[in-house]
């Protein structure tokens, strides 16, 4: 798991697509169960360390599914770190343009990750 820093909305995030550093993660902090195959969830931890806030988006075992339904997961967990990132920074009404962006940024980094 690589955490990558968010400069704008100085925060950060990862992507957790292996069960075993999902396991030692749950260890530090509550994270519940890890996600059923095939499925996503993300997981936002303001007191996660000394930095201070991370999101963590997990996915569970996608092995049975094609490269476009992992994109396709990724792109709505993306909307959901939006969704936190707005509330975080306490914007209640972003204007379209900028939603569309910010998902746009998240999904960008996520589907960069799972490449990789």
């Amino acid at each position: 798991m690589r955490f990558l820093w968010l400069e704008i909305f100085a925060m950060r995030f990862a992507l957790i697509d292996d069960e075993y550093e999902f396991g030692r993660l749950a260890k530090k902090v509550d994270l519940g169960e890890y996600p059923t195959p095939g499925s996503a969830r993300t997981y936002y931890i303001e007191d996660y360390d000394a930095d201070g806030t991370a999101m963590l988006v997990t996915l569970g075992d996608c092995s049975m599914l094609d490269i476009l339904e992992v994109g396709l997961l990724l792109v709505h967990e993306a909307v959901h770190c939006a969704q936190f990132t707005f509330d975080t920074i306490q914007e209640e009404l972003p204007g379209q343009e900028i939603e569309a962006y910010t998902v746009q940024h998240f999904s960008r980094l996520l589907l960069r990750e799972y490449v990789h």
